[in-house]
């Protein structure tokens, strides 16, 4: 096979798939996103050992304990702002719980997301949302 007629081949193998999932509607992006994040974070929260849950690069920055913590607080806001779903109440917790606490708390908001996100449509991405600091953002603006 020549070197072009084997260029060709891969970039038609490539870019079938971008081709097909870019006309998928917007709302099943978040949910592909959503669910690849749930996986990478979770499978990262799980093997990072207990003793390492204080660590911080610098003494400025934020613990690994308190990553996860800042991720279980996120989802639960971003998955519900998004979604125009209300998040469940949750028993308060906080980075001094430890990953015995955090990891399932992590994998409850991710479950959260996945049903929160599962009614979401394209129609509804176009709708402004307050967020921080009395701004406003449109729903598909916020997942981002």
């Amino acid at each position: 096979m020549s070197l072009r007629r084997y260029s060709m081949s891969i970039l038609l193998v490539a870019c079938v798939p971008i081709a097909a999932f870019a006309q998928a509607p917007v709302a099943d992006a978040f949910r592909h996103e959503a669910s690849q994040a749930a996986k990478n974070l979770v499978a990262a929260a799980e093997l990072m050992p207990t003793a390492k849950y204080g660590y911080k690069p610098t003494p400025a920055q934020m613990s690994v304990a308190d990553i996860v913590l800042h991720l279980v607080q996120g989802n639960d806001y971003f998955c519900s702002a998004i979604s125009g779903t209300k998040a469940p109440t949750r028993s308060k917790i906080t980075a001094a719980a430890g990953k015995d606490s955090l990891v399932p708390r992590l994998r409850e908001t991710f479950a959260f997301c996945d049903q929160a996100l599962a009614s979401l449509d394209d129609s509804k991405l176009s709708e402004e949302l307050p967020m921080f600091g009395g701004q406003k953002m449109t729903r598909a603006g916020s997942s981002c």
